[in-house]
């Protein structure tokens, strides 16, 4: 249907809609100067609007109409606004103007006829942009020559539209308009009354025109190229309509009518999805397309996986022919729907900061404080918006966070949920915790083994879950994890708090708040098989703290406290120095506190254990800082030792028996071990020091020893290197002085620390193997035996 602008006007309000962008045809052109990007356009037009029979069709102009209020009805357009606002700007510049008299200077304004029309006119994608539109159609301006700088000198003109990019282009355009010399009478009559300028106008929900392919190719008969995302649109429109879906008969609810899929995806591909996707562009300053793609890339992947469990990650061409069955694109179309709803604010506008209260009450952010509510910790915390994260990461996406996101929109698709609430909290937390359990160790940490590939036997099991409101209850019911790629372990243990958590939430719902808790500290993940949750109940909310406190110290004195408590490390595997054991570090302890024992490592005795003696210790001095409580458990175990083995040196000279990487290799000589500098696949690559040498040459002066000289590598043993030659190695019988060329042990030194023919000494009743070695190595290096 052809219009005019004035008889568009006329029939409809015309409301700039939020998805469209700024006002750019009156943009600077800063490759010639004093003009604007749409210059030759303007010029363009009044050539049209002074001629005598020349006209000018601009084109199609389409989007959609809705009633705003009653009898009333607004044209919202997708493509031609620029071209709208330019017209709308000429209209107001041309349109004939009444006068009126302040203060002796002569005012003047649009005629009420024509004012009423131009009020018809509307941003909505920035608020100033549309308060400077009323006020140019109600305000006066004095006649003048240099109509830009006149509206900004106007006393009702606000300084802060200068840095509206909106209104600078709209002044901008006014400027051009009014620096060309031409009949402006002539002009208007051309423009009003003898429909010089017109475009083509599409209604896409009319019945006149049935959106099918037909948009796109009207859209690209302008001779412009499509967009990417144009194309993209097209191509999947045709996949939606295509005769070999499942759902090629079926209809779909819009507004009150029956449509087909392919048009409900027109409908609001073009009008609230973008809505939603276009607040992201504004805030995020990520592309429109960019974001669409994104979404329904992760769909249809996630949806190719659930159907083809037997299928690798490069089977997935993003073809998006899983949209031809009906639960894929009907989960595709509610979870769109599902997030523009939640996004909605009181004033029907779309806000992004709604969808991250909607992420904020499932996930915890930052530390556990009174306002926690069972919260969920994501796997690392750099944001718990999934949804922005899925549109601004693409395929830098966590698997374990797709899989998530997926959990939670099937789940209030489910159920219908208008807000978060306690079940489907329960319900990520479980998913959490078996996709945490779905992991595998490489060298001194676990890593996830979550594969996007996979999600079709995940969803075999996390769908089973799903089947109750309570995903607790429906653990205790009869589920399998036969062929779901979840581990009999990790099922397990979620039982086996579903148990408690079932039992225990109304008679003990702060024993139940302090196991999520628990779950929710950073070295635990979930993962609280280690703390024996079934016998341990009454101790949650205690330990809660606890863990806290303990794992907020240095790592030595953990790892000295642990040992005090029969810690005996986490073992690896095998080098050529021996055995390889890891004690916890920083950033780290995961391994540890959530790691799976072995039969011949304990683990989660000694984690226990250490949180009862730092209970007692506390019970008895609260007033004790937790790093002063791990010291009191350490001197009173030191001071029950009645040898002086590993145990002893590792706690008293802590300091310097550990490390950065806390990894050691471990002969079966308890004095002869390795200190690693490296935790990867050969650790032997890097330097390596021996943990008594260490202490030694921490303890003497730099000018006698200095600890990077004693480093090795390979599968050489470090010895203490001396300044004057000499070499002391650590062995289980004591230590062994290799006795440089032309240099000897005086007789009295000999004597003094008991040392024998095969050049050996060790440790006294008064001295142990560090003391001694230092005082031996002072005496060596004075002035009296050189």
């Amino acid at each position: 249907m052809n219009y005019s602008f004035l008889e568009l006007q006329n029939k409809y309000k015309i409301i700039i809609p939020q998805i469209q962008r700024d006002y750019a045809q009156g943009r600077e052109d800063k490759e010639n100067e004093n003009k604007i990007k749409s210059y030759d356009f303007i010029i363009k037009i009044i050539d049209v609007l002074t001629s005598e029979s020349s006209i000018l069709n601009l084109d199609f102009v389409y989007g959609y109409t809705k009633e705003i209020s009653k009898n009333q009805y607004a044209f919202i357009p997708l493509d031609g606004q620029q071209r709208l606002t330019t017209l709308w700007l000429l209209h107001w510049y041309l349109s004939p103007k009444q006068e009126t008299d302040q203060d002796g200077i002569k005012m003047k304004s649009v005629f009420n006829g024509i004012k009423e029309c131009l009020k018809n006119f509307t941003y909505e994608t920035r608020s100033s942009s549309a308060r400077f539109c009323k006020e140019l159609i109600k305000s006066y301006i004095p006649e003048c020559d240099d109509v830009c700088t006149t509206i900004k000198d106007a006393n009702w003109f606000m300084a802060s539209w200068e840095n509206d990019p909106t209104v600078v282009s709209m002044l901008n355009m006014l400027d051009a308009i009014q620096k060309q010399s031409f009949d402006r009478v002539k002009a208007w009559t051309n423009l009003s009354e003898n429909r010089k300028i017109t475009f083509d106008f599409i209604d896409i929900k009319s019945d006149e025109f049935k959106l099918t392919d037909e948009l796109y190719i009207k859209m690209n008969s302008r001779g412009k190229p499509l967009t990417a995302f144009e194309n993209f649109k097209a191509q999947f429109s045709e996949i939606l309509s295509a005769k070999d879906t499942d759902y090629i008969n079926d209809k779909l609810d819009y507004e009150g009518t029956k449509i087909t899929y392919q048009k409900y995806f027109a409908f609001k591909i073009d009008s609230i999805w973008t809505d939603l996707f276009w607040d992201f562009e504004m805030k995020k300053n990520k592309d429109i397309s960019s974001c669409f793609m994104n979404f329904f890339i992760y769909i249809a992947q996630i949806c190719y996986f659930k159907d083809n469990m037997n299928k690798n990650t490069y089977d997935f061409k993003n073809d998006f022919s899983v949209f031809k069955k009906k639960d894929n694109a009907l989960f595709l179309f509610n979870t769109l729907d599902f997030f523009h709803r939640i996004s909605i604010n009181e004033s029907n506008q779309v806000k992004i900061i709604n969808i991250n209260t909607f992420f904020e009450n499932i996930f915890q952010k930052g530390k556990i404080d009174n306002s926690y509510q069972g919260q969920v910790r994501l796997f690392e915390d750099k944001g718990v918006n999934l949804f922005e994260k899925c549109l601004l990461e693409g395929n830098q996406f966590d698997n374990r966070n797709r899989i998530i996101l997926y959990c939670i929109v099937s789940y209030v698709i489910k159920y219908d949920l208008k807000e978060v609430n306690d079940d489907l909290r329960f319900y990520v937390r479980v998913i959490r915790n078996l996709l945490q359990a779905t992991r595998q160790r490489n060298e001194i940490v676990y890593n996830t083994n979550v594969r996007i590939n996979s999600f079709g036997k995940y969803w075999k099991l996390f769908n089973q879950i799903q089947e109750k409101g309570n995903p607790y209850a429906r653990l205790l019911e009869s589920i399998t994890n036969k062929e779901t790629d979840i581990s009999d372990d990790a099922l397990n243990n979620e039982k086996v708090k579903a148990k408690i958590i079932v039992d225990n939430i109304y008679s003990k719902p702060a024993e139940i708040q302090a196991l999520f808790q628990l779950e929710e500290f950073k070295y635990f993940g979930g993962l609280i098989h280690n703390l024996k949750p079934k016998d341990n109940i009454e101790n949650f909310i205690k330990w809660s703290k606890f863990v806290r406190d303990i794992w907020n110290c240095s790592d030595d004195l953990i790892i000295a406290a642990l040992i005090t408590c029969d810690f005996g490390g986490f073992n690896t595997k095998s080098c050529r120095l021996g055995e390889m054991w890891f004690w916890g570090q920083k950033d780290n302890w995961n391994t540890i506190l959530a790691g799976l024992s072995k039969i011949d490592v304990k683990l989660s005795d000694p984690i226990i254990t250490l949180l009862n003696l730092y209970d007692k210790v506390k019970l008895l001095n609260s007033e004790l800082k937790p790093q002063e409580i791990l010291k009191e458990i350490i001197e009173k175990y030191l001071n029950t030792l009645t040898e002086k083995n590993w145990q002893y040196y590792f706690c008293k000279y802590r300091k310097y028996f550990l490390s950065e990487s806390n990894y050691y290799s471990w002969n079966t000589d308890e004095f002869e071990h390795e200190i690693l500098g490296g935790t990867g696949y050969n650790p032997l690559l890097s330097y390596h020091i021996n943990p008594y040498v260490k202490a030694v040459s921490n303890l003497l002066d730099n000018s006698m020893c200095q600890e990077n000289w004693c480093y090795d590598r390979y599968s050489n043993e470090s010895c203490l290197i001396l300044e004057n030659g000499f070499n002391l190695y650590s062995k289980e019988n004591g230590w062994h002085i290799v006795i440089p060329e032309k240099l000897t042990i005086p007789t009295d030194l000999r004597k003094k620390y008991n040392i024998n023919s095969l050049n050996i000494f060790s440790e006294t009743n008064g001295k142990d193997r560090i003391e001694i070695a230092v005082d031996f190595c002072m005496d060596l290096s004075s002035e009296k035996y050189l």
